[in-house]
């Protein structure tokens, strides 16, 4: 491959995405996990290091009804040892909420 690419394009990279629709739709929950250039070490207890970074995010959102959304998640986010999409954020965690209204104006 090219040599002058600031991220090499034949890294290992690993995405995970689960939904799951409950209570006749009305609530949503979902799982993302995505996860560059994972190699084997023994430094942590999974036995697994990010060495280019990584994220996983978990979020909930609730129908209230047909014009109001409530959303909760939570997403953490890891740097790596090597440049990557996330060199230099150290290790963050970020909880957030949200509320829709959609309405219409006559």
């Amino acid at each position: 491959g090219p040599d002058n690419l600031l991220i090499p394009v034949d890294i290992p990279i690993i995405a995970l995405r689960l939904s799951k629709n409950l209570l006749k739709e009305r609530l949503s929950v979902n799982v993302i996990a995505s996860a560059f250039d994972l190699s084997g070490s023994t430094e942590n207890t999974i036995g697994l290091e990010l060495t280019r970074g990584g994220l996983w995010r978990a979020d909930a959102s609730y129908q209230l009804n047909d014009s109001l959304k409530l959303q909760l998640g939570y997403i953490m986010y890891y740097s790596g040892r090597q440049f990557g999409p996330f060199f230099g954020l150290e290790t963050h965690d970020r909880i957030f909420a949200g509320l829709r209204w959609d309405f219409t104006l006559y």
